[in-house]
């Protein structure tokens, strides 16, 4: 079934459910392929994985699962499900990245933006903190119900806003193996834009993300 909004649909809240658990089997499904992929990959020996001993540059492309927790009281959903997609630039010392983020629900959301972390101690350069600023939007979905021919039809109207948006966080990268890095982030984000009665949404962001390492 789409899960697309389909104004014919007699009970949209039926529909809604069953996308939102198709939702939630894929944002699974994704995690436990990260996951098995991770740790059936060949690892680096105990020397290349020792501290200060990695590559000084690791340039890299990553993808993985992503779930957003939007704090608003204008919309009922609080968890949002998506994806992540960066270019990495990772060394001991400082990690760079370009990525876009992409969350769906209530509230369609998307973050293109840039973010710096640098690890909290030296000892234990697998553990980042950093922040970074983007340019994104969201589309607030709301339902409206019409009277066509004496019947209530319903139907969705879109709010949408679009802006800047800056946030800070942690990260932490996993023991690397050979072409691939398994890593975590959280984030705090606010957005410096209004959606109607929406000021300056925020939330809390988490990703998963498997980096390809370049050889």
């Amino acid at each position: 079934m789409n899960c697309l909004a389909n104004p014919l649909n007699r009970n949209p809240q039926r529909h809604t459910l069953h996308c939102d658990r198709r939702k939630a089997r894929l944002f699974a499904s994704c995690v436990i392929f990260l996951l098995l992929l991770s740790v059936t990959g060949s690892p680096l020996s105990a020397q290349d994985t020792a501290v200060g001993t990695n590559p000084t540059h690791r340039p890299g492309f990553g993808i993985g699962p992503a779930t957003g927790f939007i704090v608003s009281s204008e919309v009922d959903q609080i968890v949002f499900p998506g994806f992540n997609v960066m270019s990495v630039w990772h060394s001991n010392d400082w990690m760079v990245e370009l990525r876009g983020r992409f969350f769906f629900g209530d509230i369609d959301v998307y973050h293109f933006e840039v973010a710096g972390y640098r690890p909290l101690a030296d000892e234990n350069p697998r553990l980042f903190a950093g922040g970074g600023l983007g340019y994104g939007g969201m589309n607030r979905k709301e339902t409206v119900v019409h009277n066509i021919n004496n019947q209530p039809v319903p139907g969705l109207f879109y709010h949408n806003g679009n802006g800047l948006h800056a946030f800070l966080g942690f990260a932490f990268t996993y023991p690397s193996f050979r072409f691939v890095t398994l890593r975590t982030d959280v984030d705090y984000f606010i957005a410096l834009y209004h959606i109607d009665e929406m000021r300056m949404p925020s939330g809390l962001r988490i990703g998963l993300t498997m980096i390809l390492h370049t050889p």
